[in-house]
Parts: C-alpha cells; structure tokens; sequence
C-alpha cells in the first residue's frame, strides 16, 4: 500500500491495521514521561539523604511489595 502523501513510502497503514500497536507506542510514551517527572522529582530534592531514597525506590528492579 502507498502512502499518497509520501509516494515512497510503502508501509503506510501499519497502524491503522494494527491498533494495539498505537496504544502500545501511547502507553511507553506515559511510562517515559512519568520516569521524566520522578527524575525531576529527585533532582529537585534539596536533602542529599532524601534524594538517595528517592532515587532508591522509585528506580529500583527489586518488589515493592513486603512479603
């Protein structure tokens, strides 16, 4: 299929005939921008300590949960 608007460009309709993968990009672009705010967050923090702990928890790849 060829994209009118770009005559070489010939996988036009990707998304359009996989719409999981329009939610899949919208939802990674989320997660992104929310791993930008919780590094602003620690940036922001003025405590050395505080920041740490921040830093600690919300980039961590061990559970949260307590067993």
């Amino acid at each position: 299929m060829r994209d009118r608007r770009n005559p070489g460009n010939t996988h036009i309709g990707f998304v359009e005939r996989n719409p999981g993968y329009a939610r899949a990009i919208e939802s990674l672009k989320e997660e992104l921008e929310a791993v930008d705010w919780y590094n602003q967050r620690v940036d922001a923090c003025k405590d050395p300590t505080f920041s740490k702990e921040l830093r600690d928890y919300l980039f961590t790849d061990k559970p949260l949960a307590h067993e």
